[in-house]
């Protein structure tokens, strides 16, 4: 068995001293990038991203860039006027990862993003959690297209 982490956010040296004190061997994060406009993660963004993490004894087996960069994959999502670009870009993130021995590449492919209608629903032991009723939205809308329907 493999102990990882998905999604730590901002890789800092506090959660990666974290990460390594629980035991977890690969971790799935995202580089960080002052080139947002570029579109996809550079070779070298990648490099130090997977230096900071091999660091601390763990590997990055993983990069997930349309979690946290929505904006780079909307529009093939969509289909919608410059999804060739952000297909290109797509593959350049995949050719660099692959360039310096990052294995998997990965990305949720939810057009809808998450709908809530409640971040207050009770839940076990007291806690809050979000939830959705499609008894509160009138008229359900299908896509990012349409016009998200005003509270009844």
């Amino acid at each position: 068995m493999k102990l990882g982490m998905d999604h730590v956010g901002k890789v800092t040296d506090e959660k990666l001293k974290f990460l390594q004190q629980l035991g977890v061997e690969g971790v799935m994060a995202d580089p960080e990038t002052d080139q947002e406009d570029r579109g996809y993660f550079s070779i070298e963004e990648l490099q130090a991203q997977k230096d900071k993490v091999e660091s601390y004894g763990m590997k990055l087996e993983v990069v997930g860039p349309f979690q946290s960069h929505w904006n780079w994959a909307f529009k093939w999502m969509l289909g919608l006027p410059g999804r060739d670009e952000q297909i290109e870009n797509c593959q350049k993130i995949i050719r660099n990862m692959g360039a310096i021995g990052i294995p998997l590449f990965t990305y949720n492919m939810h057009v809808l993003r998450f709908y809530r209608t409640s971040r207050d629903t009770p839940g076990r032991g007291g806690a809050l959690a979000t939830s959705f009723a499609t008894s509160t939205w009138p008229g359900m809308f299908l896509s990012c297209r349409e016009e998200m329907p005003t509270r009844a």
